[in-house]
């Protein structure tokens, strides 16, 4: 049986040259905190003397970029398949006005609708998305990522929702929207997949990127003579340009001091197994950070699938969760009076004592967002902020642990969690207030990642 992981690292800067990297660990070592992060002369003259490396703000630049430009391939693409199997369902002449207006030509149309059948999924994913994505990119790594999107987004229990009208347009946000890049692996050999390799103490990810050019772009700021220098990124979309083989520094320092990494010797452990061929992954996503702390940061999700030993399951034992307030999780299972039930709430507990903590620092003249040092006003609501996220994760990971143990024990095969995405429809004052509570004190979706 087979499980799918997620370790989550984030980027600390590209990784340069032996040369480069021995310039800047000599400047860490004369650094009295080791962070050169915000050293810009020291950046600005690294790059005057070696103008080929790419700096944090270059790499910044691209990503958003190519996040933009994902994100508007997606859309179009997502619209165009709702259209074509959902809302143009058995009307083949507005199904072919769809599909002309995407560049399809009439061949490829035959053989979609070829005998009168209907469009399929497979096929329509071939020829919707990928192309496009791959045209701007000349990527095939990024081109595929971008179709397993839209594939997850229109299979299986999405699409019959989707049709059935429980489920809206998958539409993408351009700042929330992860640039997926997927990388072909042998099954029989090592070959193929992404390459971690371990450079001191920290971690490097290899990463298939388009070629891309960096145009650094001065103009006067509106009302003074100053020069404001801007960064433009360009893809170029011609046949031929060499791929670019970006190598990423990943920092876990963090998750290996906390040990977060519930059942194992934390991400550490983790990724020392996908370095050495025991976990394979051929998925990853980039994206920026969420928090209020990690708004400037960049992180990579890196996915891959672990097997593991049979439990002597029965899928005849059918178990329960109910998800509540007071009494956040409750079992049961259908062959036996046993059950099992958290009693008490500490999320809910830690994000009331959270948010009238964040209520009374934004109160405070030192967190106003006025004036000079906004970054540095910022920094004890980030801190207490990133205490709260990694206690209630703990937490979480916690209860997850019980739930899994109680229902092993009881040899349940199946397991049901209750859906509260229909309680946002309700009207009724209880039941709006119920979810309301729900969503800011006991983040249920997070409970079910976990």
């Amino acid at each position: 049986m087979k499980i799918t992981k997620t370790v989550r690292m984030r980027i600390v800067r590209p990784f340069y040259p032996p040369e480069v990297e021995e310039r800047i660990a000599a400047e860490k070592e004369v650094t009295e905190d080791g962070d050169i992060s915000g050293k810009k002369e020291f950046w600005q003259k690294l790059k005057a003397d070696y103008p080929n490396i790419i700096t944090w703000d270059e790499l910044d630049a691209v990503l958003k970029h190519l996040q933009s430009q994902m994100t508007g391939i997606y859309n179009r693409a997502a619209s165009a398949i709702y259209s074509v199997m959902v809302t143009l369902q058995g009307e083949p002449d507005k199904q072919k006005g769809v599909l002309l207006s995407h560049g399809i030509s009439d061949e490829d149309i035959k053989e979609l609708t070829k005998d009168g059948k209907k469009v399929g999924m497979a096929s329509l994913l071939s020829r919707i998305g990928y192309p496009q994505a791959y045209e701007a990119t000349q990527s095939s790594a990024i081109a595929l990522g971008l179709r397993q999107k839209l594939q997850s987004s229109f299979k299986g229990e999405n699409l019959k929702q989707l049709k059935s009208g429980q489920r809206a347009l998958p539409t993408a946000r351009s700042n929330r929207f992860p640039i997926a890049v997927y990388s072909q692996q042998d099954k029989d050999s090592l070959e193929g997949g992404f390459k971690i390799s371990e450079e001191n103490s920290d971690f490097v990810i290899n990463i298939p990127f388009p070629h891309f050019e960096i145009v650094e772009i001065v103009e006067k700021e509106k009302g003074t003579e100053k020069d404001k220098k801007r960064i433009e990124v360009v893809l170029p979309p011609q046949k031929g340009k060499r791929k670019v083989n970006l190598r990423l520094l990943l920092s876990t320092k963090s998750r290996r001091r906390r040990g977060t990494w519930q059942g194992s010797a934390g991400t550490d452990a983790e990724v020392r197994r996908l370095m050495s061929g025991e976990y394979r992954t051929s998925w990853i996503e980039i994206m920026p950070g969420r928090t209020l702390r990690d708004r400037d940061r960049w992180f990579v999700n890196i996915t891959y699938e672990v097997e593991i030993a049979p439990q002597g399951l029965d899928k005849g034992i059918v178990g329960g969760i109910d998800i509540g307030i007071d009494n956040p999780i409750y079992c049961a299972v259908s062959n036996s009076l046993k059950r099992f039930r958290i009693g008490e709430n500490e999320v809910r507990e830690l994000t009331r004592k959270q948010l009238a903590r964040l209520r009374s620092a934004q109160v405070g003249s030192g967190s106003r967002r006025t004036g000079h040092g906004k970054k540095r006003k910022f920094k004890p609501i980030e801190k207490f902020q990133q205490k709260y996220f990694e206690r209630r994760k703990k937490v979480i990971e916690r209860w997850a642990k019980q739930v899994a143990d109680f229902f092993v024990r009881e040899r349940a095969g199946v397991v049901q969690m209750e859906k509260l995405d229909s309680l946002i429809r309700k009207k009724t004052y209880f039941d709006t207030s119920f979810y309301e509570d729900l969503r800011l004190t006991w983040p249920i979706r997070q409970m079910r990642m976990v």
